[in-house]
């Protein structure tokens, strides 16, 4: 546990609430895009995604539907993570953490995220925990 808050205290941003200062969404969505297709290849069907002016008010960038949760993308650093109480079918679950770790992404446990908060950004002082920093609309 003490190395994601380690991380979480590394990509919080003191300044940022929904994006960190000098954050590449054209980068990130691209990145996205590359991972989803890949995705939806290797697992053999085709999931609803969300990216770019869909999701906006959020500190994440983009997500995508699959049975039983969704996997989201934060703005901050390269974390990725799955829907708080998913049901997402262990093969698949397995599949995500292989991509995750090919495109350089870092897939966090829920269970982490839903640890209170304690962001150096004083604008999101009281926000409830890390999940609602960074997977979440603010």
């Amino acid at each position: 546990m003490e190395e994601y808050l380690a991380l979480f205290a590394k990509y919080d941003d003191p300044v940022g609430t929904e994006h960190p200062v000098g954050f590449d969404r054209v980068n990130a969505i691209a990145r996205f895009n590359e991972f989803a297709g890949e995705l939806s290849h290797r697992a053999h069907a085709e999931y609803v995604t969300e990216t770019g002016f869909y999701i906006q008010d959020a500190s994440f960038h983009s997500e995508i539907h699959l049975p039983g949760g969704r996997l989201l993308f934060s703005c901050f650093g390269e974390m990725i993570a799955f829907s708080i109480d998913h049901e997402i079918p262990s093969q698949l679950v397995e599949l995500v953490r292989d991509l995750a770790r090919e495109h350089g992404y870092i897939l966090v446990p829920t269970g982490i995220l839903e640890t209170p908060c304690t962001s150096a950004n004083p604008a999101l002082r009281g926000l409830c925990t890390w999940w609602e920093r960074f997977f979440d609309y603010l």
